[in-house]
């Protein structure tokens, strides 16, 4: 696999075409400049050469920081999504064989999937904040019920971790308004020690959909 190559782009406003580079490996240790870039959202940003007009070109990619043996893959679609289940899974050793060129030993990464940009700018949030994703989606849960007593009417769009001065934050988004919540330290640790009493199978896709499923299994927990 190519760590980037160029590929063309229609502008949406004068429609005329122009060459935008995208990365398909983004390895931190190649390209350390990049992960502020990814964060900003500047790395998808394509700003048009003759009109000037900016867009976003959203493409998935694969995510590797080797320092911190972290690996994020993100998928655009369900072929891709289910590529890289097999792949992490190693259920295609040619495929894996293949990948070790690249992102090297596969068993020697914490090995996550996201399915939007969104997704993929709160992981490397999360993980350089040194935080556990799974924690950190089932702070969300409790987040949730906190939002629906503290902004009783309000319509949410979208809830996700942040990251402000060194600080934590649960940000929930509405139709008009962004509210913020702190990350709850003594939460945090409970559910970490929580988590070590459950015998949880390995899996790559965290989200509020797992975060649920494993909510409930802490509830018969008690």
């Amino acid at each position: 696999m190519e760590l980037k190559k160029n590929i063309k782009i229609e502008c949406p406003s004068c429609k005329s075409e122009s060459d935008f580079e995208v990365y398909e490996n983004i390895n931190t240790k190649i390209y350390p400049d990049l992960k502020d870039q990814i964060k900003s959202g500047d790395l998808f940003l394509f700003t048009c050469p003759k009109c000037q007009a900016e867009t976003i070109v959203d493409y998935g990619l694969i995510y590797q920081d080797p320092e911190e043996k972290i690996l994020i893959q993100y998928c655009k679609n369900d072929e891709e999504k289910n590529a890289a289940l097999g792949l992490f899974k190693k259920e295609n050793m040619d495929d894996v064989d293949k990948a070790k060129e690249i992102i090297g030993i596969l068993d020697s990464y914490d090995k996550r999937l996201v399915e939007s940009l969104d997704s993929l700018i709160e992981k490397i949030n999360i993980f350089d904040r040194g935080l556990d994703d799974r924690i950190v989606e089932l702070i969300k849960i409790f987040a949730l019920d906190f939002f629906s007593k503290d902004q009783p009417g309000e319509t949410l769009k979208n809830i996700f971790y942040t990251d402000e001065d060194g600080k934590g934050l649960i940000i929930f988004e509405t139709q008009d308004d962004f509210f913020a919540l702190d990350m709850d330290e003594n939460l945090y640790n409970f559910l970490k020690a929580k988590l070590r009493e459950l015998d949880l199978d390995e899996a790559y896709i965290i989200d509020n959909k797992w975060a649920k499923e494993v909510f409930d299994k802490l509830v018969k927990l008690g």
